[in-house]
């Protein structure tokens, strides 16, 4: 399926064109989940990377707002299940750890993004001094990644060097909120008038966070 989106967004074709093929394979991609859970995460980000490139096609629509036209075109996906799906499909290595599950691998991203890390699961695993076995040693790496999400924000270590004290999460939660902050205003040339629904969410999610901790 991946060589099918690079085909299709490396096309030559009118943008409708493109939009009608994405979403034919997103429905195909749907209902090809597989039977074992590594192959359903697998999917999973490649669902994720049509949809990423579905929200580029539409934004090249005039007059089209994202998650607007999915909600009338994709109506089988929650707003949430979009969320997740991209969230996945936008990390580069994702695919290849996707015997971790869903789960972890959103748990790991989450973790780099709070702490302003590079995006990608391989470099967590290396920032907590993870080597990734073969085979059946893959039940030893979701030990191993548990154990790593358990402790504290900034806690690993990289090329043998310890890491700096986690800052405290107040200003993890502000860091995260300002980044947000930065994408949503970037998204259109008329700022935050422009922005969908699935940004706003994400920053109104943060906020309450922010808020929480405050008052802790």
């Amino acid at each position: 399926m991946e060589e099918s989106l690079r085909t299709i967004m490396s096309g030559t074709g009118d943008i409708q064109g493109k939009i009608d093929a994405l979403l034919e394979l997103l429905h195909r991609g749907s209902q090809e989940q597989g039977t074992f859970d590594f192959q359903k995460t697998s999917q999973t980000i490649i669902n994720g990377r049509v949809l990423l490139a579905l929200k580029q096609c539409i934004r090249q629509v005039r007059g089209a707002k994202w998650s607007t036209w999915a909600d009338e075109h994709i109506p089988d996906l929650s707003e949430r299940t979009r969320q997740i799906w991209m969230t996945l499909g936008k990390c580069g290595d994702a695919r290849e750890f996707a015997h971790l599950g869903e789960d972890r691998l959103l748990r790991i991203i989450r973790r780099q993004r709070s702490t302003n890390s590079r995006l990608s699961i391989g470099a967590f695993l290396e920032d907590h001094s993870i080597e990734q076995p073969g085979g059946e040693a893959s039940v030893d790496l979701k030990v191993l990644v548990d154990r790593a999400l358990r402790r504290p924000r900034g806690a690993g270590r990289r090329r043998g060097v310890q890491a700096s004290p986690p800052p405290p999460p107040f200003n993890e939660l502000l860091a995260s909120l300002q980044n947000q902050a930065r994408e949503l205003i970037s998204q259109g040339p008329d700022g935050l008038a422009q922005v969908d629904r699935e940004a706003l969410t994400a920053l109104e999610t943060t906020l309450a966070e922010l808020r929480a901790n405050i008052s802790t």
